[in-house]
């Protein structure tokens, strides 16, 4: 997979752009602040999934616009394809898509087309904080995976909502206390399915995270991961052991979830658990050690798309090389080199090669390769 072109109009504070990146690394150098990752971000909305920043789709018009376009070439299942995304602001249309001409109803029509793997400071949030944090990691990579499973997603918290709704409405109304079963049999549904993906993405995923954790700490210490639920989940369960395990654990929590008004226990409070030598990673781990982690969970996602699809997805590397020293650097570069590479930093590194673009306050220009210097025209010797 990789992107022909791409071009913005009127998208945060980028001015009107369009260029055709390198097949494989491209670096945005720029100081802080001038657009490096609104670039990453507006290609990253070509996946599909949310902004990996967790902005709502009005921040992406300019400050004083009304409107911003992005639109996207790419190579990807053999052919050329392409993307368009319209954001509005102040209308009740939000934003409009097209897909390969053909207007569409959800971006979740571009989910499994154009597979991206991205890594942003904001990532290190998935060791450092709560499980929300790593709940939303593992579900943007489950989403790329199976593209069917944003809408199981969505499905489930509809039917959370509704079951918390009547979690309230029941101090008033205790009659209603039968629509429980109802609404259980919905989050049993939707959440064993959600649990299976997870399980099965953690379990194909471990031993390449480990293989990059290892490569990139120098083998000093080894990764885990564990899927920890209140859910009772046996060795490698069944959608069906899942769904029976799921179903007894809401019984049993049913009391305290009426007194809470809050359904207590499924997929929407499981969390990921990730150790380095044993130790809890969000507790134990240094920063160094924490960026790693998160480093090699997105090198493994890479690792993992490539094997589903069988092309290799396209990476987007914000301030990757920033707090790492120089082992770990060359690790990543040595990498990367391996898929179209789109990579932000303030000071060139020479190792990374491939193609630089400029940023500066949201103005994108290539940087020209300076040309060797001539020799004499006559082609004799030098004078003295």
């Amino acid at each position: 997979m990789r992107i022909l072109k791409f071009s913005a109009r009127g998208f945060r504070n980028l001015q009107k752009c369009s260029f055709s990146p390198a097949r494989g690394v491209n670096v945005l150098l720029g100081d802080n602040g001038q657009g490096k990752t609104n670039i990453l971000e507006a290609l990253y909305l070509f996946t599909g999934a949310r902004s990996f920043r967790a902005a709502k789709e009005a921040d992406f018009v300019a400050f004083d616009g009304e409107e911003a376009e992005l639109e996207v070439a790419f190579f990807s299942q053999e052919r050329e394809q392409n993307a368009m995304l319209r954001f509005f602001r102040g209308e009740k249309e939000k934003k409009a898509i097209w897909v390969n001409g053909v207007p569409e109803r959800s971006v979740s029509a571009l989910t499994g087309r154009l597979c991206m793997v991205v890594f942003s400071p904001e990532n290190l949030s998935a060791v450092k904080d709560g499980p929300e944090e790593r709940r939303r990691l593992m579900d943007t990579a489950v989403t790329q995976l199976i593209p069917s499973f944003s809408e199981v997603s969505a499905r489930y918290q509809r039917a959370l909502a509704q079951r918390n709704a009547l979690l309230k409405d029941l101090a008033r109304m205790p009659s209603l206390a039968d629509m429980l079963d109802v609404w259980d049999e919905r989050l049993v549904r939707f959440g064993a399915k959600i649990i299976q993906c997870r399980l099965r993405y953690l379990t194909r995923i471990a031993p390449y995270a480990q293989m990059h954790y290892e490569g990139l700490s120098g083998g000093r210490e080894p990764l885990r991961l564990r899927y920890a639920s209140g859910v009772a989940l046996g060795e490698a369960p069944h959608y069906d052991e899942i769904a029976d395990a799921f179903r007894a654990a809401l019984a049993a929590s049913r009391e305290r979830d009426r007194e809470t008004r809050s359904t207590g226990v499924g997929p929407h409070r499981d969390d990921l658990e990730i150790s380095l030598a044993g130790r809890a990673a969000r507790f134990f781990g240094s920063q160094g050690q924490q960026r790693s982690a998160v480093l090699a969970l997105k090198l493994a996602e890479a690792e993992l798309l490539r094997e589903t699809y069988g092309e290799a997805p396209v990476l987007l590397l914000d301030d990757v090389l920033s707090e790492l020293d120089h082992s770990r650097q060359a690790y990543i570069v040595r990498l990367v080199k391996q898929s179209q590479v789109f990579l932000t930093c303030c000071e060139r590194h020479e190792s990374l090669g491939g193609r630089i673009y400029t940023i500066d306050g949201g103005r994108l220009h290539r940087l020209q390769k300076k040309k060797p210097a001539a020799g004499p025209a006559d082609g004799g010797s030098m004078p003295r």
